[in-house]
């Protein structure tokens, strides 16, 4: 007779012989429902702790363009049971950082801020807009806060999930409330900042699933961007995707600076007294050849 069912562990056990805890249990459990088994959980006991919500961000007047149309229409496909909550100008946040960046119409770092905003007070997923999902995420909904690496180096934020009123988000809420002050600097980037304060919870330099303190669960970047920056042009991006992979990130730079025609706002829109060896040079590469385009 063919066993069916099987009875989960309680939420303060690990999958035996794992060292990542709830990130590698969700795993195992996924597995468990993807052999025909039903997991039955102990009276009580709900491992969810992250609502069924996905937020995201659109602060502007215009159309959508097609590839956030496409990419929307895969959020229902994959999330049918999922509330989706749009924030846009018409919701007040009480904020002299988020303000400002509106008042400047800087509406990349508006975004940043917003998309922490919505996590904190209310909890769910955030997802930017050049998402398309490929599976359900009902198993990331056991943690209290979830990020996926963009590479080695930084964490993404294309993809951020919590539960209300996490400790984490506020701690990077409160970065950007302190950078309101900045008169001759923008703040660095949203990856860079939570990478940087993820270090303090005992982030590690590799692309690898990690849990730090306080609960934050980290993915590698085969879950959340297999799609690397540097391979964003590629004729066939679906072909990086893996078994792991719940989603996948176009980088699609709708309000960036890079996107910008403007030599002024390319410069205004720099984080002076965060830049890197690396950033200056691409700073003055592509300065160089907006001039060059503009006397052309």
């Amino acid at each position: 007779m063919k066993l069916r069912r099987i009875f989960a562990l309680s939420p303060d056990c690990h999958v035996p012989g794992s060292r990542y805890g709830l990130v590698w249990r969700n795993h195992f459990y996924d597995g468990l429902r993807d052999s025909g088994l039903e997991v039955i959980l102990p009276a009580g006991i709900n491992f969810m702790s992250i609502p069924k919500t996905i937020h995201y961000c659109w602060l502007s007047n215009d159309p959508w363009e097609d590839i956030y149309k496409k990419c929307f229409a895969t959020w229902a496909t994959f999330l049918p049971d999922y509330k989706f909550v749009l924030w846009d100008l018409s919701k007040p946040v009480n904020s002299n950082f988020f303000n400002k960046m509106i008042r400047k119409e800087k509406w990349a770092f508006a975004s940043d801020y917003l998309r922490l905003h919505a996590l904190y007070f209310h909890g769910g997923i955030y997802l930017d807009l050049d998402i398309e999902v490929v599976k359900t995420f009902d198993s990331l909904l056991n943690h209290q806060c979830f990020f996926g690496r963009e590479d080695a180096q930084k964490l993404g934020c294309h993809i951020i999930g919590s539960q209300k009123n996490n400790a984490f988000i506020k701690e990077c809420l409160d970065y950007y409330d302190s950078s309101f002050k900045l008169k001759m600097s923008n703040p660095p980037t949203m990856p860079r900042i939570v990478t940087r304060l993820a270090y303090k919870h005992g982030l590690k330099n590799e692309n690898s699933i990690q849990t730090l303190t306080n609960d934050i669960s980290i993915y590698s970047s085969s879950f959340f961007a297999p799609l690397h920056y540097s391979d964003r042009f590629n004729e066939n991006p679906r072909k990086f995707l893996s078994q792991d992979s719940y989603c996948i990130h176009y980088w699609h730079h709708g309000w960036s600076w890079l996107s910008s025609k403007s030599i002024l706002r390319h410069i205004s829109n720099q984080p002076w007294l965060f830049m890197n060896v690396q950033d200056w040079k691409r700073f003055l590469k592509i300065l160089i050849q907006k001039l060059l385009n503009k006397s052309s």
